[in-house]
């Protein structure tokens, strides 16, 4: 596995780019979870590799979209958006279970973290759009 960094030119704030960003990181937000808990439930060190190569690429992403520096923001977005993944997966067990009132309510929960992830971080007010430079 390589030590490549992603590098890429943002010109203004591109909502669709951000939606994919998030959406990665919510899944690897939920990988590293996993890594952990399987780590603590084998004892095989290579869940703890995966742990630490998985937590190194959802920082280099986050970076990506959390653009201001100030208070506990970066923290605050991190955990926001494990809280949508966490929305969502409890929504999809109440779905599983025919409990659509229940499943509604996390849907809507997971859309207002989402859209206050996106107010904390300045794009809800902006037009946005993207240009990226190999």
């Amino acid at each position: 596995m390589g030590n490549n960094k992603v590098e890429m030119k943002l010109v203004g704030n591109d909502v669709g780019f951000v939606d994919d960003a998030i959406f990665l990181i919510r899944n690897l937000l939920a990988k590293e979870q996993h890594c952990a808990l399987s780590y603590v439930s084998t004892q095989d060190p290579r869940y703890i590799e995966e742990l630490k190569m998985t937590r190194e690429r959802r920082t280099e992403i986050l970076k990506l979209i959390v653009k201001k520096e100030e208070g506990q923001l970066w923290c605050i977005s991190k955990h926001s958006l494990a809280c949508v993944e966490g929305f969502l997966e409890l929504a999809n067990r109440f779905i599983s279970a025919n409990k659509m009132k229940n499943a509604s309510i996390l849907l809507e929960y997971a859309a207002d973290e989402i859209m206050s992830f996106m107010a904390l971080n300045g794009y809800a007010d902006k037009e946005i759009e993207i240009t990226t430079e190999a």
